[in-house]
């Protein structure tokens, strides 16, 4: 079993969410949109997994600012701890 399962299994979330969260951890912030398409997943799939991470306090979401329509998702603090936890320490 790999650190980043079992860090995912520890905190209930799926190898996806922890995905999503190393993904906004490179980029910064996207759109759900982008996300879904950088993941190749569905809108409604990447909008369930960030409600959950949101819920949880691992990343953040705003308005878009040139489209009041989008949300933005920003990875917090608490959601930069949990990728630390599952890639053993490392920063990057």
């Amino acid at each position: 079993m790999t650190r980043a399962y079992r860090t995912a299994r520890a905190h209930a979330l799926s190898l996806s969410e922890l995905t999503l969260l190393d993904l906004l951890r490179q980029e910064g912030e996207l759109c759900e949109s982008a996300l879904a398409q950088a993941l190749g997943v569905t809108l409604p799939a990447v909008s369930m997994a960030v409600r959950k991470l949101l819920s949880r306090g691992f990343v953040t979401l705003r308005p878009a600012l040139h489209d009041s329509r989008k949300r933005m998702a920003r990875v917090t603090q608490a959601g930069m701890a949990l990728i630390r936890e599952a890639k053993g320490g490392e920063s990057n």
